[in-house]
């Protein structure tokens, strides 16, 4: 038996710096993307779209928000409250006594396809109960669960929503459906190097394109590019290091005439629900600062012609983590404006390198990637030069 969907869209408030404003505005403009898409499938109910205040005014700003203006439930956060993902998704929850739910973070479907967002709001709508559909497990950017009112209990579980999935399963018996990992279901916009993986994608929306092209800075974006050529090349030597799936090891065999180094650590970091800084352990990351990063990445140099690192494992189980604005400017290079030293550190030292190293966070070894690859074979196929 069907039953209707409510979709739910969450996009909180952007950073000061301009790394930190360039991920948010890009994440508008795929969420509102997104939600034209939802309008045009019958079997959703409601769409309701939880944003701050400041941020629903930068919606209608936007050139394709008439298309759904008609069509969005508009929740506003409380200015009043500090942010907390469980707490809000809750309060949302029994407010609208939702019992199946489509969750989405704004910016997490980009490159999802319409066929395959019609499939997700297919079986949700007639699955049975304690059932949910995710694009990962280890770290679910979004979700469909067809038993909401369950969040409730989950409330002091959830400070974001990456162990969303791993926690239904693993303490709430759930039945899971994980969908195939490619780069539409596992790119995410969640850091500038995921929008380096946007810019030249097929399948990314032009309006978004266009803005990806023109706000992206140059350096890299010729780091990215100088990076996909290696990879085009038969031979190469390709190092994949931080949470890197078994899936994009056999996706590099299978697709790419390429030679790997993985150095693969703390997968599901964020998903596990006792997952503190302290807890998180690398073997990358303990040679890094017993012998320094310039010792590191010249050891590495030798043996690669590219590289991809995810930086959060490495600052995770530092003494202090990095702000946002920190990360994201480490992964545009920009290290002026970078205070925390080991950080700078490895930015800095990655720089004097001759294989071209790209940093960022997990979708720099995961959605990036499958972006990358996809890119790649699209050039080869049809015999063009788009990279």
């Amino acid at each position: 038996m069907k039953h209707k969907i409510t979709a739910l869209v969450m996009l909180g408030e952007s950073g000061s710096s301009k790394p930190e404003q360039l991920v948010h505005q890009a994440s508008r403009k795929s969420a509102i993307q997104t939600v034209v898409k939802l309008s045009k499938i019958k079997d959703i109910q409601d769409i309701i779209v939880a944003v701050p205040s400041a941020e629903k005014h930068n919606w209608i700003q936007e050139d394709e928000y008439h298309h759904i203006s008609q069509s969005i439930i508009w929740d506003i956060d409380s200015p009043n409250h500090r942010y907390n993902f469980g707490h809000r998704i809750s309060s949302i929850v029994q407010k609208y006594q939702i019992k199946k739910m489509l969750y989405l973070g704004g910016g997490s479907m980009p490159l999802l396809q319409d066929q395959t967002l019609r499939s997700i709001i297919s079986k949700l709508s007639q699955s049975s109960i304690n059932y949910a559909i995710t694009n990962n497990l280890h770290s679910s950017d979004w979700i469909g669960i067809n038993n909401a009112l369950i969040i409730t209990d989950l409330i002091d579980q959830l400070p974001r929503d990456n162990m969303f999935a791993w926690l239904l399963k693993n303490e709430y018996d759930f039945t899971i459906e994980s969908l195939k990992p490619s780069t539409e279901t596992l790119l995410d916009i969640d850091t500038p190097n995921d929008l380096l993986a946007l810019r030249w994608h097929p399948n990314t929306e032009e309006t978004l394109r266009s803005f990806l092209i023109n706000k992206l800075p140059t350096q890299a974006q010729n780091k990215w590019l100088n990076a996909a050529n290696i990879m085009s090349k038969p031979g190469s030597r390709v190092t994949l290091i931080g949470r890197v799936s078994p899936q994009v090891c056999q996706m590099l065999q299978a697709k790419l005439q390429v030679w790997t180094r993985i150095f693969s650590e703390e997968r599901g970091m964020t998903a596990r629900k006792n997952n503190r800084i302290d807890k998180i352990q690398s073997i990358i990351g303990n040679f890094v600062d017993l012998n320094g990063a310039d010792l590191f990445f010249q050891n590495l140099d030798q043996m690669i012609d590219v590289g991809y690192m995810d930086t959060r494992v490495y600052l995770a189980q530092q003494n202090k983590y990095p702000t946002r604005s920190e990360r994201f400017a480490s992964d545009l290079y920009q290290t002026k404006n970078i205070k925390h030293q080991a950080l700078k550190k490895l930015v800095v030292a990655s720089l004097k390198c001759n294989a071209p190293i790209i940093l960022g966070g997990h979708g720099s070894v995961s959605g990036g990637l499958y972006s990358l690859i996809d890119c790649i074979k699209q050039q080869s196929s049809q015999e063009t030069n788009i990279l």
